[in-house]
Formats: structure tokens, C-alpha cells, sequence
């Protein structure tokens, strides 16, 4: 017998609930892709935030300037989100620390953010990969206790391929293999790739300390 969608409601977990929100919220965001206009109104600006729009904050994240760019960003942080061994409200909470490292350190470093403004998923995604490097990495090192080592190289991989890209953008001012990508990226604020490692990292702290990644 098929279930209703009151039967339906009354199992899903308030953090499905919010993850189900803030893909709707996704949606509603980039309703300009359809319409062919420009996403000015919801990305973050300094003059915007200056005027009291303070819902930028809220929805440049989920923002994109192209179907490629959402395609893309969506992709990978879906993944990196499922990958994350974590609690699905720390998973959260980890999203708002690296959304909030990446803007912060993109604010106070690029020199386009005040003329092109910034949206994507990209710093956070970019938090992301070192976060769950760091957890395999972690875990790997504890199964190599008992003689299994997979997960640590992988781990550290990870962490040094998210860093080095990072670190590299920065010194360049440029997106790695950006002539290789088949869509519309917009101007790439590079500094909130490396701030979303900060965030990263941050995370994995955080995160060791209340017991959600185990430690060595």
C-alpha cells in the first residue's frame, strides 16, 4: 500500500527536512537561469551589504552565474557532502564554517570581489575535500593499528592536492585548468578557495574535539 505524504512527512528527521529546504531555496535561487537575467540581486556585494541587504550573505552560496557553473558546483558538493563522515547537523554546521571562512578571507583578499561581487559553492566545496581528506586520513591511520593503511594516503592526498591548488590560485589569480572547463564560470574569486581550506581545517578541529572524528 502506498504511503501518503503525511505518512512520508511524519518519518523524515528535521535535518532532512532542512537539507530538503535548502535545495528548494537552491532552486528559487538560480530561477534567474530560466529567465536569462542576471543573479545581481542575490549575490554577495559590498555595496549591497553596505545598503542593509543582508540576505546576500544567505543566498550567494547557492547562487550561480551559468547552468555549467550550478551543474558543477552542485556535482561536487553533493559528492563531498555524502563522502563526510559526520553527523548530518555537523555536516551543516561544518557548510556554515567554511561559508563563512571563504567569504571572509575573499573579502579581505581579492581584488574583484568589489567590482564582480561573489556567489558559488566553490570555497565551500573546496573545504570540504580537505575536511573529508583529514577524516580519511585520520581513519586510516587507526585501521594501520591493526595492519590496514588504505584510507591514510588517500587522506593525505586530498589535504595536499586542496591545499596546493588553493595556494597556487592565489599566486596566480587564476583557476586551475580554466581553459578546460565548457561553461560560463563568471570571474572566479580564487582567495575563497583557500579560505574554504581554512574553514576546512577549522572543521576537522572543531569536529575532533566533540568526538565526531575519531583521533589517533
Amino acid at each position: 500500500m502506498r504511503a501518503t505524504f503525511f505518512e512520508c512527512s511524519e518519518t523524515m528527521r528535521p535535518a532532512h527536512l532542512l537539507c530538503a529546504a535548502v535545495m528548494l531555496l537552491t532552486a528559487l535561487c538560480n530561477l534567474h537561469l530560466l529567465r536569462g537575467t542576471e543573479p545581481s540581486p542575490l549575490i554577495f556585494t559590498l555595496d549591497g551589504i553596505r545598503h542593509g541587504e543582508w540576505y546576500r550573505l544567505i543566498t550567494h552560496p547557492l547562487v550561480h552565474v551559468s547552468g555549467y557553473h550550478l551543474i558543477l558546483d552542485g556535482l561536487c558538493m553533493c559528492l563531498l557532502f555524502r563522502a563526510a563522515d559526520l553527523p548530518i547537523f555537523r555536516k551543516l554546521g561544518a557548510t556554515a564554517i567554511c561559508g563563512v571562512t571563504s567569504l571572509v578571507y575573499a573579502v579581505s583578499a581579492s581584488p574583484h570581489i568589489a567590482t564582480t561581487g561573489y556567489c558559488g559553492l566553490s570555497g565551500i566545496a573546496h573545504g570540504f575535500m580537505f575536511l573529508v581528506g583529514w577524516q580519511w586520513f585520520f581513519a586510516g591511520f587507526c585501521a594501520s593499528r591493526s595492519g590496514r593503511n588504505a584510507q591514510t594516503p588517500l587522506g593525505i592526498l586530498f589535504c595536499l592536492v586542496v591545499l596546493a591548488k588553493s595556494l597556487w590560485e592565489v599566486h596566480t589569480g587564476q583557476v586551475l585548468f580554466r581553459g578546460s572547463h565548457y561553461g560560463d564560470l563568471g570571474t572566479p574569486i580564487v582567495h575563497a578557495h583557500l579560505g574554504g581550506v581554512f574553514g576546512g581545517f577549522i572543521s576537522a578541529l572543531l569536529m575532533g574535539k566533540a568526538g565526531a572524528v575519531r583521533w589517533p
